[in-house]
């Protein structure tokens, strides 16, 4: 029934014209300042028939994103051994992804503050990112089975629908395609500048001392420090592997 409380000039599509607007100026505000990069689309699209589509850095970029796998893996490792120590109530429907997603991430605080004290220590080098990928991988051994018993135990998840796997079809292509643009070669200005220049830097002098001239070295703890780890074991099998993982590690933090 119609409340007759509402008039009917309330439903004017004024306000949904005028958010239109706001949306087209937002953007293009935005887009005018982005020609270093979204201005070289067309550049980019015109050089897509220009030479193989897959060359030799192909190889680096499968290494990379293994090792970003295993360093992701080890986040969930030792982000449920440290949930065993944490008394929480347990739900009968409690999703196991959520649980998964969860215990990842407390993994990767813990991982990135172990790699802040090594560098602390003056700890970064192959040897050292070699036994953490060993350390991490064992703890998500058992981390993995546990979930694997737990979801066997839980309930029968029910079947998702027609429109519901539509939707992850959807969401799934973006994230695809982030994950391919994580493993080329970085030419963003924060990464050149910050991101992968102070992991890069670090790992030449060993530890997170200063960078002279680089002010960006005394944030870094985060996403650094988990670059500096990929970068280690990138770095044996050459340059291209090792800036791959931190790219594919930079998408694991937010894909």
């Amino acid at each position: 029934m119609e409340n007759p409380n509402i008039k009917k000039d309330q439903y004017s599509p004024m306000a949904a014209i005028l958010a239109a607007i706001f949306a087209v100026f937002v953007l293009v505000s935005f887009l005018s300042h982005r020609g270093e990069d979204v201005g070289q689309l067309g550049r980019l699209i015109g050089n897509l028939g220009g030479g193989p589509i897959f060359g030799i850095g192909i190889f680096g970029s499968i290494a990379g994103a293994a090792i970003a796998l295993l360093i992701a893996g080890t986040w969930f490792g030792i982000g449920s051994f440290a949930a065993s120590f944490v008394r929480v109530s347990k739900e009968e429907n409690r999703s196991r992804l959520l649980d998964f997603a969860i215990k990842s991430a407390a993994g990767a605080a813990i991982w990135s503050l172990i790699w802040f004290f090594l560098g602390l220590a003056g700890a970064y080098n192959r040897t050292t990112a070699l036994l953490a990928i060993i350390i991490g991988i064992g703890f998500a051994g058992v981390g993995l089975r546990g979930l694997v018993r737990k979801t066997v135990e839980s309930r029968v998840a029910e079947k998702a629908a027609l429109f519901d796997r539509a939707l992850l079809v959807l969401i799934a292509i973006p994230v695809v395609l982030a994950l391919i643009a994580s493993l080329a070669p970085p030419t963003a200005k924060d990464t050149l500048l910050y991101h992968f220049a102070v992991p890069k830097a670090f790992i030449a002098q060993g530890s997170s001392n200063f960078i002279e001239g680089n002010i960006a070295s005394y944030l870094a703890v985060g996403i650094e420090m988990q670059n500096v780890w990929a970068m280690l074991l990138g770095d044996f099998f050459g340059q291209r592997a090792a800036e791959a993982a931190a790219g594919a590690v930079n998408f694991a933090f937010f894909p």
